[in-house]
């Protein structure tokens, strides 16, 4: 059984949106990845990019979570919603974080572990992750796990439209 026109039509919105936010996604991705950090001031340049990706993550969380109005599409896609939403945790508690910096500034923040003293802590690892405010920016790692959730909605709603279109 196929859905309703109006059910397609939302998630034909959805997919639209979906594949803006992996088009912001690409392009701080290539933003992010010509950072050498030769000079100490890249740091900020790069943390200023990464909010970016981050933003285009909540946009391309917000555009799947459209999809939750129809039980039966959601079914089939919330265990990868739900893994994709663990893997990006630690990046949209950062975004939180650059956004109420004035809070954590002031040891307010919502997220009570991150004191005032970790906002000036910062190294990236052997693999390139940034570690900063106790919290861990993993730019490759978001990006495949970006892709795998898109991959799966892709075909989930491929899918639905095909049925529908036999219908026609």
């Amino acid at each position: 059984m196929s859905l309703k026109i109006e059910e397609i039509s939302i998630l034909e919105d959805s997919r639209h949106f979906v594949n803006r936010a992996v088009e912001a996604l690409n392009l701080q991705m290539n933003r992010l990845e010509k950072y050498t950090f030769e000079d100490a001031g890249e740091f900020w340049e790069y943390l200023a990019d990464s909010h970016f990706y981050i933003v285009a993550l909540k946009r391309l969380r917000q555009s799947f979570f459209v999809s939750k109005k129809n039980q039966r599409v959601w079914v089939k896609f919330e265990k990868e919603f739900n893994a994709f939403d663990q893997d990006i945790s630690d990046a949209i508690k950062m975004r939180h974080v650059l956004e109420h910096v004035d809070d954590y500034i002031k040891n307010s923040g919502k997220d009570n572990a991150i004191k005032n003293s970790n906002l000036y802590t910062n190294h990236f690892d052997e693999n390139g992750c940034l570690n900063w405010a106790g919290l861990k920016f993993d730019r490759h790692k978001l990006q495949e796990s970006a892709e795998k959730v898109v991959k799966k909605y892709r075909e989930i709603t491929s899918h639905e439209f095909g049925l529908y279109r036999e219908k026609l």
